[in-house]
């Protein structure tokens, strides 16, 4: 079996299997075109708009969801007269270590990035060493819990 398995090809990019690397190129433009490679995730679904996930697999083949990213659209500027013009959202959920607990009870929101903010859902621990709570920078951090 060959190390490189070409899974999709278009006039502007290939979808290839590298060992466990799934790669996509994007291909030069006859016309000079600048349109950067990408991968869109589409979504109907009004919560998660699209989710990267990580998991761990385990030598029984047996897996662990350690964290992912999600993006959906942020309800504090939804306008249901205006459904085509939502505002994206991100955030970023880690998995805690609770013994013997479920997937989804074991994740822990670490931050969130709004087009007007970013927010630290966790403590934040300093370089040197210095832990606090809540840092506030040019304006008032969301409640972490909401």
């Amino acid at each position: 079996m060959s190390n490189q398995e070409k899974i999709a090809e278009t006039d502007n990019g290939q979808l290839d299997l590298v060992s466990d690397e799934l790669l996509l190129t994007g291909k030069e433009r006859p016309n000079g075109g600048t349109d950067a490679v990408k991968v869109r995730l589409r979504s109907a679904n009004p919560g998660a708009v699209g989710v990267y996930g990580w998991d761990w697999v385990f030598k029984d083949g047996s897996g662990a969801e350690l964290g992912y990213i999600k993006m959906e659209i942020d309800d504090r500027y939804r306008d249901p007269a205006s459904p085509h013009y939502p505002t994206g959202m991100i955030e970023v959920l880690l998995r805690k270590f609770v013994p013997g607990g479920q997937d989804d009870a074991e994740y822990v929101k670490v931050l969130r990035l709004r087009h007007d903010m970013i927010e630290m859902l966790q403590p934040v621990r300093f370089t040197a060493g210095v832990e606090t709570e809540v840092i506030e920078v040019g304006g008032v951090i969301d409640d972490p819990t909401a």
